[in-house]
């Protein structure tokens, strides 16, 4: 990627909501198995494609920004009912920075711990799997695992994959901004 794109990218990434210009990162959503809560395997663009997602980086040991994020998602999914009609169901992925400690079963303590009901018909995924994959998927965003995952930065990439329409954020954007995120690439 040239410096220009990297540095329009930031930009973007910089301004919750903001779409994502020419240039800049558009996100490809890769070819990479990851797992969920219960282990099964899932192939990440087939489980985007045609769908409105809305997807956030966290790790199940954070004391950070994870669990703020996932209070956030959560309002989300309780306030589905304002997305009005979209094609598809939407949905909300939680990506692990952590595949290293991150397993399926710190995966499901992380959902007890916090009350949520995962799966693709509760609309909620939180996904780890083996670190080329995990990373693939990562890259694709703009992220890493790093060796740090506690040094990471709060990140929101809402988008309608098969449309190629994508809004970014960083920081943590009230649910009530995430829905709208939702319904503008969704519409």
């Amino acid at each position: 990627m040239r410096r220009r794109d990297v540095l329009v990218a930031v930009g973007a990434v910089g301004l919750a909501g903001t779409a994502i210009g020419a240039g800049a990162l558009r996100p490809t959503p890769p070819d990479a198995t990851l797992v969920d809560d219960r282990g099964r395997p899932l192939r990440f663009d087939a489980l985007v494609a045609e769908r409105t997602v809305a997807i956030n980086f966290i790790f199940t040991g954070c004391a950070s920004f994870c669990p703020p994020q996932t209070a956030i998602f959560r309002a989300v999914r309780e306030r589905w009912g304002e997305l009005g009609h979209l094609p598809r169901p939407p949905l909300l992925l939680s990506i692990s920075i952590d595949p290293f400690n991150d397993s399926p079963q710190a995966i499901a303590a992380y959902a007890r711990r916090y009350d949520l009901r995962l799966g693709v018909d509760a609309g909620w995924l939180i996904l780890t799997g083996e670190v080329p994959q995990v990373e693939r998927v990562l890259r694709a965003f703009g992220t890493g695992t790093g060796a740090a995952p506690q040094d990471h930065a709060p990140q929101l990439w809402v988008g309608t994959p098969a449309r190629g329409r994508w809004l970014a954020s960083s920081g943590m954007p009230a649910a009530a901004d995430v829905l709208r995120m939702m319904r503008e690439v969704g519409a």
